[in-house]
């Protein structure tokens, strides 16, 4: 992971204890390649500090298309065996719709 994305994970880390915060962090792959290996460490300080209900995230897509595509931005967290099944479904969309009260209508 890169200086600057260190940097602001430190930076994140200090406003966890606000109860009524939630952090949200793009996909910004400053280090090794895709399938980006080097991420996992760093987010796991966020999730821990966080927790999961408090986590939003998105690819940021508005700059990240210059680094990779679409499917790589998302593929490293859909496909790792460091995120449960719970986990991935509260980080992937659920903590957002929490956060904003919304409900999806099914059907």
């Amino acid at each position: 992971m890169g200086q600057f994305a260190a940097h602001a994970i430190l930076a994140v880390l200090l406003y966890f204890k606000s109860a009524d915060a939630a952090v949200r962090f793009p996909f910004l792959p400053e280090g090794e390649p895709y399938p980006f290996p080097d991420i996992w460490d760093p987010l796991a300080r966020v999730f821990d500090a966080w927790g999961f209900e408090r986590c939003l995230w998105g690819t940021d897509w508005t700059r990240a298309f210059a680094v990779v595509n679409y499917e790589q931005a998302v593929e490293p967290f859909r496909q790792t065996g460091r995120l449960s099944d719970s986990e991935r479904t509260m980080l992937m969309g659920g903590a957002c719709a929490k956060a904003y009260g919304w409900s999806p209508k099914k059907g």
